[in-house]
Formats: structure tokens, C-alpha cells, sequence
């Protein structure tokens, strides 16, 4: 049973069956024509009850025209002298079974027109602009019937002018908007209203009465949805008064819906089609009886969704909308929703036998007792919340020695002379911040005033999650401790004022839950080490690029070079290696050049790198050191320079003091010997004769394992040199590509031995 509204009557009545008079009351008049299957039930005159399946053809009125008390229960009221208080019964509507069950049958053949001769006018008036044969004793064409479709449980995006959403299918079509028969809405994009069919249904055409009195030419620019779905459309330079629109869908939610900026303004709307074959779908899905359970003042169903008119339906639809997996009806009008239940126990059913105060054919609950169901939603689970620890800590400015750690030192006192308050200088947009130690979804901010004094202060700030605002406080009153709700995910949070004003924190706490898995970081890794002094002889000695740079593309070039650190340098360079720090470290405030592919952070400055890690470990130089040689040999001797002066470790370089080899003359004379196991030769220092001769040293290879790995040719004679050689071998060989005696006053081979040398066979 739901009230309609106040509607006229006249000789040929709105509801056509009397069903009693007399004694009357609103719930006798809804029992006598819900016994008779009528779909609405009018009370008139205070004694009169009238029943049908439409209403409304005389026009609707205010409520204050039918406030008769009803003979049978002086404190409602029952109409009044040709004015009908009209209800719903909650049964559907009957269809006229007549002309229409003709239409069908015939429609289908099983129905000849002879059997209905009287009817062949009514019917030829029924298909009128319904088929194209025009005369129906001739041709059967008849279509499916649509008929209209009540709608109910309007919404709209906004009231504007006191426009509410059940103007529209109230049945009162005037299309001026002073005659209170028109909805409106506030100006916006997408101003939307909507209502909804009793169930499923196909339907066929929407009819739009648009306003006339003004503003026509609003609703121009406009679609229609089904269940979300658009099935029509409206886009004319041209304004409507009445306009039906076909569409051919199904669902039960029409939306009608602007695009462009305006108030959307429905004088009313009207839905044609017919109901959807087939059962309907429960309106109930997934809702199962669990049992009577008690209830006490710390409730058993901790969340109450509504009270008044209660109905087993109407708490299934509350509780399911806030996503809960239980409700409970109790006391015949309390609705109470939860995702447990049963902490208090279990009665029988017959202690939960108070008849509900919508239906009362239904039982919901008793005192202290919860007829609990489920919704047919899972029980969701309160993410654990906890308070977050936080570090690194910075703020704008600092003044009166207020330093940032103070506000996340654990002290929550609140007078600054106590040395547990933070403070900047005055300025617009002073700010403070702190970070989680991984990224976390920050569900409350926590902030503790000063108290001493100046409280005030604090009176217009935003607070920031990752440099995306998450709760602001704009106010005229100070406050002590306030938490405020932050749904939002990072690390870094910061509190920043909108005022002139000193910035003065004694504590923030930050509650939330780690994020679940990794951080989707775009910077895996990354970390700033601080601002460091560069010279020529480069601290970082890689350059992997110039020009327009910031922090994140001087990341991926190093690292994409597999190096641990990297730089920012001068604003736009980029610089990478394994170690940094050889000419020092220095203050921030040296490396405050904007970078110049993002002036919002900063890129080092002249001779200063802004240092950071990769995430990658440093790679080590792996360790060289020189190799022991024996087994030496060589192509000849000559002047008793044998080859085993090449390694005795005498690094003389005069011939007379017998530290240097000497060969006969002859184009590819050789010299050459064996470290004690297979290395990774790296480099060979060869030191020449300087007491004469130098120049014959001027053209020759060094091969190991009999394959070139250096070569040297030139005209100028050198003292001592050391030759790169990245090879993998035992036996080193230095051989003349000129005719000249081979002179070696000392050769030293460096590397490391990889492996282990196999043994011998036998």
C-alpha cells in the first residue's frame, strides 16, 4: 500500500466499483478491493470506498483537499466530496480483456472477426495508425499492443526551483511551470531524470511533454536509456511542446539525460510498451531467512539503514545498496545492516513475531530481536587500519628553531615552549611533510594544534597525498585535535596552509594499510643521496646525455647503462658511474638549478651533481693485479741478453747494469712467457732501453695464446708504456714487425686468473 495522491471524481466514476460504505477506514478500504484484485483503492467522502485499475482522468489536486476523517478511524482522513484519496493495493493492474485478448488472438489466427462482429468498428478505432491495411475485415496486421507503463521511484541529478523529480508522472500534463506540474533541475552537463517501470518490460516509445510558459528551447540536445542503455536521441536547432520517441528496448530505468548545459526542465513523461514475457526477476536475489537472534545496546547489526514503514523488501534494498552482507528487521520498523551477526545468540522464530509496520503479513523481529537474512552480497572484511610510521621529514622553513621531526617524534604535547611543536616562517603556502616507509592507502590524517598560543593559525589548509589534495579545513574556529578522513594512496604526505601564516605542527599521525604488492614505481629504486662537488676529472665519469632533462629520463638512461648512481648536473647534463664523492658533498641549496625538461624539480648546478641511486649495485671493478711470468723464450741471443732479464724484476734501463734482453737482428724477432695458469690478461707494461737504441721499439704486437690483443706503431720512441689487452690465455708474446734486434729491459703482465687450470692427463 503506497499513497498516490488527492485526485477528482465525477458522475462517471475515476474508480468505476463501489466496494463498500459506511463505516470506513483507510486499511478496510485496502482489504476490500485487494480481495476484488484492483490495482489502486480510492477513500471518498469519509465513508465511501471506490476501486479500479486507473485513475487520474480528471486531474490531480493538493492534499489539503481531501482532509474528510474517516468515519471508521477519525485520525486519518478519507478524501472528501468528489475527491478521492487514492492508494495502491500493490497488485499490478489488470489488462482490459476484452478488445485487447481480440487483438492478440486474432493477431495470432486463432481468432476469427466473425466471432466478434459488434467489435469490428472498436477494433478498426484500435488499430487506427497501428498497421497499414486500413480495412481489417480484409487483412489481419495486427502488431503487439503496447500500453501505457506506470512509473515510479523518480531521481533527478539536482532540484532547482523547487522542481522535484515526481512532477513528471503525476499525471498532470499543463505545461506551464507555475502550475506546479513541471520538474527542474540545476544548470549542469549531464542533468539527468529518471523512473522506474513496476518490472522488466519492452519498451516501445517515450512521450515528452516539454514546457511552454518559457525555456523551451532547452530540451534540444538530449538522449533516452534504458537500464543505461540510450535507445533515442534529440538534437535540433527546433523546440518541442509534445514529442513521443520510438524506442525499442528493454529494461526498467528511463533516464532521460542532456548534453549540453542547461536546467533540464520534464513537464511529463509517459512510457509506453508492455511487460517482459516470463517470470519476473526476484527483486530479492540471494535473500535467504538465517534466524531470530538477540539484540542488545552494542548491536548485534551495527549499522541502521532506516526506520518508520518497514518492510522485509524494503531492508533487503537498504542494506544490499550499502553493500552489506546481513540485515535484520526488529521492533516491526527497524532496519539494521552488518557483515556478522549471532554474537549474542540464537531464540526461536516465535520470538520474532511482530507483524512488520509496512506489510503486515510479514513478521520482522520483536524488542531486542533481529530477524536476520542475507543479502546475497559477501561478507566484506575491515581492512586492518593502523598507524603508519613516518621519516624523512622536511618543511618549508624553519624559525623559532621549530624543526620538522618534532611533529613525528611521539610527543603529542601541545605547548611549544615543551620543544614539541614544528615552525616555519611566515608565508603563503608554508608547508610541512613526512613520508610512509612504502606506498599506503592513508585513510586519516591526524593533527595536533598548538594550545600555548596562536591556534588560530591553523585555520585554513590543505592536506596532500603525493601532491594530490585529500582533505582540506577552511574555518573560523580553531581547533585542538582534529582527524581528518584521506582516502587516497602514496607515501608522501604534506600539510600546507592558504594563508600568510607560520606553519606550527605539534604532532601528525597518519593511519592506513600498506598498499598490496609492489609499488607500480615509474623510478624502481630510485633515491636522492645529496648534492656533490664535480671537477674536470669527472666524479661520475659517464655522460649518457644533455639537453632537455629531468631526474626520471636521467634515471633511465643510467640505468639502462647498468650503473648505480647517476647526476644531474648544470640544469640539463647527465652523468653516471659506480662511486661518487671524491671532491665532496655540499648543502641542498648548491643544486637548486631548475632541471630543464621539468622546472619543478631541481637538476644540480655548475659543478655540482645532484646524486641518485638506481636501485642496481655498484659494479666492482673486478680485481687486478700483476701477474707472476716464467718459462720465458726467445727468438735469439745477442750481447748475452738472454730473455729471463725481462722478469727478474730489475726495472733498470740501461743495458750495461744486465736488466735488459737483447735478440739478433731479424724482422719478427720474438720475446715471450707463461704466467702459472690461465688468466684474463687485462694490461702489459712494457719499459724500453733509454741508454740508446729506443727507436727500434717503434713497431711490434703483443699476442697472447698466439692471438694480437695490442699492437704499437709509431716514430716516436717511448720510455715506459703499459698496453690494454683483454684477452684470455697463459703464454705472452711481444714480436717485431721490422727488422731490428728485440730489446726488453722489463715486461710486467696484470689481470686476474679465471677457473681452474685442468690437470694433465697421464
Amino acid at each position: 500500500m503506497r499513497f498516490v495522491g488527492c485526485y477528482i471524481d465525477k458522475k462517471k466514476r475515476d474508480l468505476p466499483v463501489m466496494a463498500g460504505s459506511g463505516s470506513m477506514s483507510i486499511p478496510k478500504c485496502y482489504r476490500l478491493c485487494r480481495a476484488k484484485r484492483y490495482a489502486y483503492f480510492g477513500v471518498q467522502y469519509s465513508k465511501e470506498c471506490w476501486c479500479g485499475n486507473s485513475y487520474g482522468k480528471y486531474g490531480k489536486r493538493s492534499k489539503s483537499e481531501c482532509r474528510m476523517k474517516c468515519s471508521g478511524n477519525r485520525s486519518t482522513f478519507c478524501g472528501s466530496s468528489w475527491r478521492n484519496s487514492i492508494y495502491t493495493t500493490g497488485l499490478p493492474a489488470r489488462r482490459r480483456p476484452r478488445l485487447m485478448e481480440f487483438v492478440r488472438r486474432a493477431a495470432s489466427g486463432k481468432m476469427s472477426f466473425s466471432a466478434f462482429p459488434a467489435n469490428a468498428a472498436a477494433l478498426n478505432k484500435a488499430l487506427r495508425g497501428r498497421c497499414r491495411c486500413r480495412n481489417i475485415n480484409r487483412r489481419i496486421c495486427v502488431r503487439n499492443v503496447s500500453a501505457r507503463l506506470p512509473l515510479s521511484r523518480c531521481s533527478q541529478h539536482s532540484v532547482g526551483w523547487n522542481g522535484k523529480c515526481s512532477r513528471a508522472i503525476d499525471g498532470n500534463t499543463n505545461q506551464n511551470y507555475g502550475k506546479k506540474s513541471c520538474t527542474h533541475t540545476r544548470t549542469a552537463t549531464g542533468a539527468w531524470w529518471q523512473a522506474r517501470t513496476s518490472r522488466r518490460a519492452r519498451i516501445t516509445s517515450v512521450r515528452i511533454y516539454n514546457r511552454r510558459d518559457c525555456c523551451a528551447n532547452r530540451l534540444r540536445n538530449f538522449v533516452i536509456k534504458v537500464d543505461g542503455r540510450v535507445c533515442a536521441s534529440y538534437r535540433s536547432s527546433r523546440a518541442f511542446s509534445v514529442r513521443t520517441f520510438r524506442c525499442n528496448a528493454v529494461g526498467r530505468t528511463v533516464r532521460i539525460q542532456t548534453r549540453n548545459r542547461v536546467p533540464l526542465t520534464l513537464c511529463e513523461v509517459q512510457v509506453f510498451g508492455r511487460y517482459a514475457k516470463g517470470r519476473s526477476r526476484s527483486r530479492t536475489p540471494g535473500m535467504r531467512f538465517v534466524g531470530c537472534y538477540i539484540d542488545k545496546k552494542k548491536r548485534d547489526l551495527p549499522v541502521m539503514a532506516g526506520s518508520g514503514s518497514m518492510s522485509i523488501p524494503k531492508c533487503y534494498r537498504l542494506c544490499r545498496a550499502k553493500r552489506y552482507a546481513y540485515f535484520g528487521v526488529q521492533y516491526s520498523k527497524e532496519c539494521w545492516c552488518g557483515n556478522s551477526y549471532g554474537k549474542y545468540g540464537k531464540r526461536s522464530k516465535s520470538e520474532c513475531r511482530m507483524k512488520c509496520s509496512g506489510k503486515k503479513s510479514t513478521f520482522c523481529g520483536s524488542s531486542w530481536r533481529n530477524s536476520i537474512y542475507t543479502t546475497g552480497l559477501p561478507a566484506r572484511r575491515r581492512p586492518r587500519v593502523s598507524r603508519l610510521p613516518l621519516s624523512r621529514c622536511s618543511q618549508h622553513s624553519i624559525a623559532a628553531r621549530g624543526k620538522c621531526s618534532r611533529a613525528i617524534d611521539g610527543n603529542t604535547n601541545q605547548n611549544y615552549g615543551k620543544k614539541s611543536c614544528t615552525h616555519t616562517r611566515t608565508a603563503t603556502g608554508a608547508w610541512w611533510q613526512a613520508r610512509t616507509s612504502r606506498r599506503a592507502r592513508i585513510t586519516s590524517v591526524r593533527i595536533y594544534n598548538r594550545r600555548d598560543c596562536c591556534a588560530n593559525r591553523l585555520r585554513n589548509f590543505v592536506i596532500k597525498v603525493d601532491g594530490r589534495v585529500c582533505a582540506s579545513y577552511r574555518s573560523s574556529r580553531a581547533f585542538s585535535v582534529r582527524t581528518f578522513r584521506c582516502n587516497a594512496v602514496g607515501r608522501t604526505v604534506r600539510i600546507q596552509t592558504r594563508n600568510r601564516v607560520p606553519l606550527t605542527l605539534c604532532e601528525v599521525q597518519v593511519f592506513g594499510r600498506y598498499a598490496k604488492g609492489r609499488s607500480r614505481s615509474r623510478t624502481p629504486g630510485m633515491r636522492f643521496v645529496g648534492c656533490y662537488i664535480d671537477k674536470k676529472k669527472r666524479d661520475l665519469p659517464v655522460m649518457a646525455g644533455s639537453g632537455s632533462m629531468s631526474i626520471p629520463k636521467c634515471y633511465r638512461l643510467c640505468r639502462a647503462k647498468r650503473y648505480a648512481y647517476f647526476g644531474v648536473q648544470y640544469s640539463k647534463e647527465c652523468w653516471c658511474g659506480n662511486s661518487y664523492g671524491k671532491y665532496g658533498k655540499r648543502s641542498k641549496s648548491e643544486c637548486r638549478m631548475k632541471c630543464s625538461g621539468k622546472k619543478s624539480t631541481f637538476c644540480g648546478s655548475s659543478w655540482r651533481n645532484s646524486i641518485y641511486t638506481t636501485g642496481l649495485p655498484a659494479r666492482r671493478r673486478p680485481r687486478v693485479s700483476r701477474l707472476p711470468l716464467s718459462r720465458c723464450s726467445q727468438h735469439s741471443v745477442g750481447w748475452n741478453g738472454k730473455c729471463s732479464r725481462a722478469i727478474d724484476g730489475n726495472t733498470n734501463q740501461n743495458y750495461g747494469k744486465k736488466s735488459c734482453t737483447h735478440t739478433r737482428t731479424a724482422t719478427g724477432a720474438w720475446w715471450q712467457a707463461r704466467t702459472s695458469r690461465r688468466a684474463r690478461i687485462t694490461s702489459v707494461r712494457i719499459y724500453n732501453r733509454r741508454d740508446c737504441c729506443a727507436n727500434r721499439l717503434r713497431n711490434f704486437v703483443i699476442k697472447v695464446d698466439g692471438r694480437v690483443c695490442a699492437s704499437y706503431r709509431s716514430s716516436r720512441a717511448f720510455s715506459v708504456r703499459t698496453f690494454r689487452c683483454n684477452a684470455v690465455g697463459r703464454t705472452v708474446r711481444i714480436q717485431t714487425r721490422n727488422r731490428v734486434p728485440l730489446t726488453l729491459c722489463e715486461v710486467q703482465v696484470f689481470g686476474r686468473y679465471v677457473g681452474r687450470t685442468p690437470k694433465p692427463s697421464r
